[in-house]
């Protein structure tokens, strides 16, 4: 069983792979997710641990319902990728951010990035291959909300996101996680237990 710091990740990563559809998936039809892309910003949707719940989800709130679901948190937090950046900043203890680009991300890590509009993205690691230096990751993604992860470089060229996937993106370092943009605020982050 993958357990660190006190936390189920098997458990989470579990839950995300049920909702996620994979390459092997969109190669059969395109249009076809498990969970649709949807950023609703009903507290009583986004936080419900329910099936209706997890009908649609955007990316913070997949993240949120992950560390709820490996016992990061009691209740699903009601945190956007601002205020899941916000709250690393002020509780490093409950979200370690690793600020050298040369950190090697564990499954049951996140990567986080956020623009100084506010904006910004986030998904769960499930896998990292060293040699290759790639990363798969599990995220609820929309390429209308973030347009700038379209084109030949975005790693997906031929596929079309809007829901929830799992996707092996070739670099660590690309456009995609942690070198998503020129701004600093790009990292992986590992979850640590916090009693709620």
């Amino acid at each position: 069983m993958l357990m660190q710091e006190g936390l189920d990740i098997k458990a989470g990563i579990d839950w995300l792979t049920t909702l996620a559809v994979t390459k092997e998936d969109l190669d059969i039809n395109p249009n076809y997710f498990k969970v649709p892309y949807k950023n609703d910003v009903s507290t009583a949707t986004r936080t419900a641990m329910t099936e209706i719940g997890e009908e649609t989800l955007d990316c913070s709130e997949l993240v949120c319902r992950y560390l709820q679901k490996i016992g990061w948190s009691k209740k699903v937090e009601w945190l956007n990728t601002k205020g899941l950046y916000d709250y690393a900043e002020k509780h490093p203890e409950h979200l370690q951010k690793h600020e050298s680009k040369e950190y090697k991300p564990k499954i049951g890590d996140i990567f986080l990035w956020k623009r100084n509009s506010g904006m910004g993205h986030t998904g769960v690691v499930v896998a990292y291959d060293e040699t290759a230096d790639s990363v798969t990751t599990i995220e609820a993604i929309s390429e209308n909300e973030y347009p700038s992860i379209k084109g030949d470089n975005s790693g997906h060229k031929g596929y079309h996101f809007k829901g929830v996937i799992k996707w092996k993106w070739s670099k660590r370092l690309g456009s995609h996680l942690i070198g998503h943009h020129k701004e600093k605020d790009c990292r992986f982050y590992t979850p640590k237990k916090i009693k709620k």
